[in-house]
């Protein structure tokens, strides 16, 4: 089963060619925001550029299942 990718996040017309231009998903669009709001929570110690232990796998998930809920929350708001 395919996910919603809820269409274009940005949609713009090439200027010269007069093409559209769809760019990232809404999906992943979404799932990026919701990254930026998890890794908002990790600390990093002072003078590290590394993060061990962390479980990236689990987290871009969460980021994604975020990101579907919206998607969801969206269409069922267009449908009322």
């Amino acid at each position: 089963m395919t996910k919603d990718k809820g269409g274009p996040a940005f949609t713009t017309t090439h200027k010269q060619y007069g093409v559209p231009l769809e760019g990232i998903s809404l999906r992943d669009w979404f799932a990026g925001q919701a990254l930026v709001g998890i890794g908002s929570h990790i600390e990093v110690p002072f003078g590290k550029t590394r993060i061990e232990g962390y479980n990236w796998d689990h987290m871009a998930e969460c980021a994604y299942r975020i990101a579907d809920a919206m998607i969801q929350e969206g269409r069922h708001k267009d449908a009322v």
